[in-house]
This record gives structure tokens, sequence and C-alpha cells, in this order.
């Protein structure tokens, strides 16, 4: 049993994911840029926005190694106890209007 526990944790120190068998900075260095292209766009509408970047990995145990970090990297359980602790910036109003320019700007999918 033990071995299949270890099979399922993600340790994360800022810079690097490590998997069981591999590691990566790849999904760190993607979220931060994603984020910051998220800002710059948002900020053309709403002004300075505050971006977080989160990676997020369903099903893993992830265990971070730094104690102050630029990207959150965690499990969908983790998220879930996140969140409510993060300090809410915007108000109802702003919340719904980036919620539907985000809506309009991401439909390029059909169903």
């Amino acid at each position: 049993m033990k071995g299949e526990e270890e099979g399922h944790k993600i340790r994360f120190d800022e810079r690097v994911v490590r998997f069981p068998e591999s590691e990566s900075a790849k999904p760190i260095e993607q979220a931060k840029l994603q984020a910051k292209e998220l800002g710059k766009l948002l900020e053309k509408i709403f002004g300075t926005l505050k971006v977080t970047p989160v990676v997020v990995y369903p099903g893993w145990w992830v265990t971070r190694e730094a104690r102050e970090v630029s990207v959150q990297v965690m499990n969908d359980k983790q998220v879930i106890g996140w969140l409510p602790q993060e300090k809410r910036v915007l108000d109802d109003e702003t919340i719904r209007k980036v919620a539907a320019f985000l809506d309009e700007k991401c439909r390029d999918v059909e169903v």
C-alpha cells in the first residue's frame, strides 16, 4: 500500500513540480505566463486586477515545500479549502462583469 500511496504524490517547491518518476517546471512557467496574459487582457477593461496562477492536479496528493509561492499548486480538494481563505478583492458587480467578459471571450467551442 505504501508504494501505491507514494505513486500519487506531487511535491512543489516554487520552481518545479516533482512527480514520482519525473519533474517539470513547465506547468509553473505556463501558469505564470497565462496569468500575466489574462491580467493584461482584464486590465484593458477593468483596470488592474490581481490574477493568481493556479495549477490543479485532481486525484493527486500535493505537498508544497516552499513557504511563499507565486503559483498555487494543489489538488481539487485543496482548492475547495484555499478559495475561502483568499481575501476577497472584487465586489459582486465586478465579478459578474469579469465572468460575462470571460464567458464571451472564451466561447470559441461549439457544442
